[in-house]
């Protein structure tokens, strides 16, 4: 997969961040380069989970992703992860119209899953925020 650049927000002073995200297939994680300061590995089973994860840590330091992957309605089957290597997902109620769009492309604030800070890690994410933990800026 090609290296994707995808947005932050941070929720309390609306400064956006672009943050470089590289599948790295082999290790089953991205490699995400957070605006050319500073780096880490977000872990995961696929690109979607991933994703997830990275959003997850994120939002514990106040900034939410902007993609449709991140969103809270967005959702895929085997079948389309493999057929579009990770880079498509479902918009919406699962059904035979279910609108199929781009992982990567750019989701307004609304549509971003949310999780409130009583949720529970699995082992993916506390290894994730392990390596975010010392991001000064996020």
């Amino acid at each position: 997969m090609k290296i994707i650049i995808v947005t932050a927000v941070d929720l309390n002073s609306r400064n956006r961040l672009q943050l470089s995200l590289n599948w790295i297939q082999e290790r089953q994680c991205f490699h995400v380069d957070l605006d050319g300061l500073t780096q880490a590995t977000i872990l995961g089973r696929n690109p979607f989970e991933c994703v997830r994860n990275l959003n997850y840590v994120l939002q514990l330091h106040g900034w939410v992703l902007l993609c449709n992957g991140a969103r809270e309605d967005a959702h895929m089957s085997g079948m389309l992860g493999e057929c579009f290597n990770g880079e498509k997902v479902y918009i919406g109620p699962a059904g035979p119209d279910t609108p199929i769009v781009s992982f990567f492309d750019h989701a307004p604030q609304e549509s971003i899953k949310m999780y409130s800070s009583d949720v529970t890690f699995d082992t993916d994410k506390n290894r994730s925020q392990d390596l975010l933990s010392d991001i000064p800026f996020i």
